[in-house]
C-alpha cells in the first residue's frame, strides 16, 4: 500500500497501485472535466491571430484553424462541435440561448467579440440579405425535372379530359401511370401549372409572376403562395417569418 494525495481534493488516500493519482471516481470525473476545460481554452486562443484585417477601425481576430465547407470555424467542447464566434461570445459574455451569433465584419473566422452581436432569426435573416448571403435555391419541378414525360399542355389537356376520358385511356394515351394521371387531374402533383392555357402575362404559373425580395410587414424574405379558387389558381405574396400573407416590394 502507498501514501498518496489526490490531485483533485488534495486530501491523503491509500492505494495499492503506484500510478494512481485521484481518490475516487467523482474525483476523477471533476478532474477530467475541468482538464477539458482547460484544455479547450488553451486549444482555443492558440488558433488565434489577432492581427487580422482592418474592419471596423479594429483587427478582427482570425481563427487559424481549418474552417468548414460553410465557412466557418469549429472547436470541440465537452464533446460537441461549436462554432468558433460563439465560442468567443460565450468565453467573453456568457450564455447565447437560442439567439444567433451574427458577424458585424462579415468575415466568418472572425471571433473579435467588438465584431460580434446576438440576433434572432428574423435579425439573422435580415443581416444575411443585406450581405447578400441569402440565396434560394432554384426551384425544379414540371418540365424542368429531367424524368418527367408529361408537359404543361398535356396536363391542361388530362385535366380538361377527365372525367369524360378515363384514368387509364388518359395513361395510354400519355405513356404514364394510371396513378400519375390520377395525381394530376386531383392536383396531387403538377399544382403550379392552371387548368386552362392563358398567354398572358400572368400565366397562372409561379414562374411568371414577379420577382418579390421583402415583405411589407417586416422587411424580410417571401414568396409566392399557391391557393385554388374555383378553376382558377391565385397566388399571393407569403411572409416565411410572420408565416403570413401580407404584401410584397415588387423588384
Amino acid at each position: 500500500m502507498i501514501l498518496k494525495i489526490c490531485l483533485q481534493c488534495n486530501k491523503k488516500f491509500i492505494s495499492p497501485h503506484i500510478y494512481r493519482k485521484l481518490c475516487s471516481k467523482p474525483c476523477s470525473d471533476l478532474y477530467k472535466t475541468g482538464r477539458s476545460l482547460k484544455i479547450t481554452v488553451e486549444n482555443f486562443w492558440n488558433k488565434i491571430d489577432k492581427n487580422g484585417p482592418l474592419i471596423l477601425d479594429t483587427p478582427c481576430w482570425v481563427w487559424l484553424g481549418k474552417p468548414g465547407k460553410n465557412g466557418y470555424g469549429s472547436i470541440s467542447d465537452k464533446g460537441k462541435r461549436i462554432y468558433v464566434h460563439r465560442y468567443s461570445w460565450i468565453l467573453h459574455f456568457g450564455v447565447i440561448d437560442n439567439l444567433h451569433v451574427c458577424h458585424k465584419c462579415d468575415n466568418r473566422i472572425c471571433v473579435n467579440p467588438a465584431h460580434l452581436f446576438l440576433g434572432t432569426d428574423a435579425d439573422n435573416i435580415r443581416d444575411a440579405m443585406t450581405k447578400n448571403r441569402l440565396k434560394k435555391p432554384p426551384l425544379i419541378r414540371g418540365e424542368s425535372q429531367h424524368l418527367s414525360k408529361l408537359t404543361k399542355e398535356a396536363v391542361i389537356e388530362i385535366r380538361q379530359s377527365y372525367p369524360n376520358v378515363t384514368l387509364q385511356n388518359l395513361a395510354n394515351k400519355y405513356g404514364v401511370s394510371k396513378n400519375a394521371i390520377h395525381n394530376v387531374v386531383h392536383r396531387k402533383t403538377w399544382k403550379h401549372i392552371a387548368n386552362t392555357i392563358d398567354n398572358s402575362a400572368d400565366s397562372g404559373t409561379i414562374e411568371d409572376m414577379p420577382t418579390i425580395t421583402v415583405s411589407s410587414c417586416c422587411g424580410t424574405p417571401v414568396e409566392w403562395k399557391e391557393e385554388q379558387k374555383g378553376e382558377s389558381v391565385v397566388f399571393t405574396p407569403y411572409c416565411l417569418t410572420c408565416q403570413q400573407t401580407c404584401n410584397g416590394v415588387v423588384k
